[in-house]
């Protein structure tokens, strides 16, 4: 999640108009600290990235360079909710409010 970004040139990657961009802000799951640059297609897809982390007080480079794309749509099936689906009570175990 960007919490400054900067457009800083345009480029194609793997055959998609990209837009460079300088970034500053966090990067992955775990919200590491990050700067550095960030290609991105018009759709907001992340094609490249390369700069640098803060991970556990130590600077570290981290790089992100697909080799591959493909943009195709999306298989509806894969988006369903089986029918067996049922919400979880209280008394299955599985219930954590904190989550």
């Amino acid at each position: 999640e960007a919490s400054t970004a900067e457009a800083t040139g345009t480029d194609t990657l793997l055959g998609r108009p990209v837009t460079k961009y300088r970034v500053r802000g966090t990067i992955f799951d775990n919200r590491i600290p990050f700067e550095g640059d960030v290609w991105t297609t018009a759709e907001n897809i992340v094609l490249q990235v390369d700069g640098t982390g803060q991970v556990d007080g130590f600077r570290t480079p981290i790089k992100v360079t697909p080799v591959q794309l493909t943009v195709a749509p999306v298989d509806t099936g894969l988006l369903a909710v089986p029918a067996t689906f049922a919400r979880a009570r209280l008394s299955d175990g599985g219930y954590h409010p904190q989550d």
